[in-house]
């Protein structure tokens, strides 16, 4: 390697080792999942309380209560059905 980085007999910069870019991307890929995991936690909300709580007041009834947490729960179990049947799919070569 010559005083400017270089390891090619041209004087070319090498770049970064491939032990460099997959830890790049394993670290954009955890940024991307936790901003995607965010998001669905944010439109759950905002679904399930426009679903169950139609007249905010100062407290949430029994039946809202139940009703929220019937609608996360069938969130996360579509949420669940879809990673799977996608994760499937690219297993299968078809994403």
């Amino acid at each position: 390697m010559d005083k400017y980085g270089s390891s090619s007999k041209y004087g070319a910069p090498s770049g970064p080792s491939s032990a460099d870019v997959n830890a790049e991307l394993g670290q954009l890929q955890q940024r991307i999942d936790a901003e995607q995991l965010q998001m669905m936690v944010q439109l759950q909300q905002q679904q399930c309380f426009k679903r169950c709580i139609p007249k905010p007041g100062d407290r949430i009834s029994s039946y809202e209560k139940e009703c929220i947490s019937n609608c996360v729960d069938r969130f996360n179990e579509s949420y669940e059905l879809v990673t799977k049947s996608y994760v499937e799919a690219q297993r299968k070569g078809r994403y």
